[in-house]
Order: C-alpha cells, then sequence, then structure tokens
C-alpha cells in the first residue's frame, strides 16, 4: 500500500516516466519513510522535454556535425523509436564525410522495449501478434561492431541493409 504523501505526485512522476522510460520509482519503503532518490535523479525526472534546464547537457542537435559510422537500434513499440529514427537521418544528413553517411544504419524490431534479442514465435507485444521475430540480432550488432572497431577495414563500407 502506497502511503498517503507518497500518492501525491506519483500520476505526474508516471507521466514524465512514460515520457522517458525510467523505471519504476520506489515510492516508500515499508514502515517507514518516503524514499528520497538521489539530486541527479530528481533533476531529470521533474524536468519536462523541452525545458531549458536540458540546455546544459550537449547531445546532438542541427549544429552537430558527426563523421562516425552509427548503428542506431530500438523497437516499434518503445517510446522514443521516433527520436531514434529521427537521430539516423540527423547523422546522414548532417555526416561531415560521405563515408559517414554511406555507414549509417537503424534495426527497429517488432518488439517492446528491449526485447529484440529474446525474440519468440510467435511474439505477442500488448494484444498484436507482431509474428516470428526470432532474428540473430547479437551476431548482426557483433558483426558490425568486428567490422569497425576490430577488423580494421575502415575504408570499405559495411554490407547490411540500411534500414531493418
Amino acid at each position: 500500500m502506497v502511503r498517503p504523501e507518497c500518492q501525491r505526485g506519483l500520476a505526474a512522476r508516471s507521466r514524465r516516466r512514460s515520457l522517458r522510460g525510467a523505471e519504476s520509482p520506489a515510492p516508500c519503503r515499508r514502515g517507514g519513510s518516503c524514499w528520497k532518490p538521489s539530486t541527479d535523479w530528481r533533476d531529470w525526472i521533474t524536468h519536462e522535454t523541452g525545458d531549458p534546464w536540458w540546455d546544459k547537457f550537449p547531445f546532438f542537435d542541427d549544429t552537430s556535425r558527426p563523421d562516425v559510422p552509427a548503428l542506431f537500434v530500438n523497437s516499434w513499440y518503445d517510446t522514443d523509436v521516433g527520436d531514434t529514427a529521427k537521430l539516423f537521418n540527423m547523422f546522414k544528413k548532417q555526416s561531415t564525410s560521405e563515408k559517414s553517411r554511406r555507414n549509417q544504419f537503424l534495426i527497429i524490431s517488432p518488439t517492446a522495449h528491449c526485447q529484440s534479442e529474446q525474440g519468440c514465435t510467435p511474439h505477442i507485444v500488448g494484444e498484436r501478434d507482431v509474428g516470428d521475430i526470432r532474428r540473430d540480432y547479437w551476431s548482426i550488432y557483433l558483426s558490425w561492431f568486428n567490422h569497425w572497431l576490430r577488423d580494421g577495414d575502415h575504408n570499405g563500407d559495411y554490407k547490411m541493409p540500411h534500414v531493418q
């Protein structure tokens, strides 16, 4: 049971949490006081998207000029899948070299948050049967990272579909 003094603001925190994908806060301890999150966490969860408070944290924007290959991974039913696709497109558009623009990749699996690699058949998300989603995602990730970080073949483009 949630104590009354903890109940206040829980709905607001739930709304913010769903927007940012944060884990559920533990509002109270048994038989005692409400849980006090760290100052950083409290700051993060209480500032809405677009709040000027976020400007002090550098993030990719319209002025960014990357020059690296990138692999963006997300799922259809994740809260920030649109942001992932936007970053993929921004990297392709804003990269400083043609090689970087040619080597941007996006994988969006038909799953909920962090379930791509645990795919089974049939796979149900909510009430929707998305079918057989089994795929060897780990091999895809490892192959991509091996190409760019281990194998040293940085002159050639990576051979895989750019959007999956």
